[in-house]
């Protein structure tokens, strides 16, 4: 199907002149990443940490798990294992 995420397809492609639609390594997004959080002044806070985090307010808006595997791209025994939230965290996102 054209246009769907498929699990080995990059989430992100370069935009430069002599890279263009290449995909983007995890190094380049993690100095990026890096980069953004000493600009921002941010507390000490990882990818993975983000991608968990991520992956639990799509839970807790109620998309289905197989979506948010999808997104995520994680195994499915590895979603609900991190994504375990209390009332108040639930109502919180509601």
């Amino acid at each position: 199907m054209e246009g769907s995420l498929q699990p080995q397809s990059p989430l992100f492609l370069t935009q430069g002149p002599n890279s263009q639609g290449q995909r983007v390594t995890y190094r380049v997004v993690y100095h990026l990443f890096v980069q953004l959080q000493k600009a921002s002044g941010l507390e000490a806070v990882s990818l993975h940490r983000l991608r968990h985090t991520f992956a639990t307010k799509l839970l807790l808006r109620g998309m289905e798990s197989k979506h948010a595997i999808a997104l995520t791209r994680h195994r499915e025994g590895n979603l609900t294992a991190f994504c375990q939230a209390s009332d108040s965290d639930r109502a919180s996102v509601l």
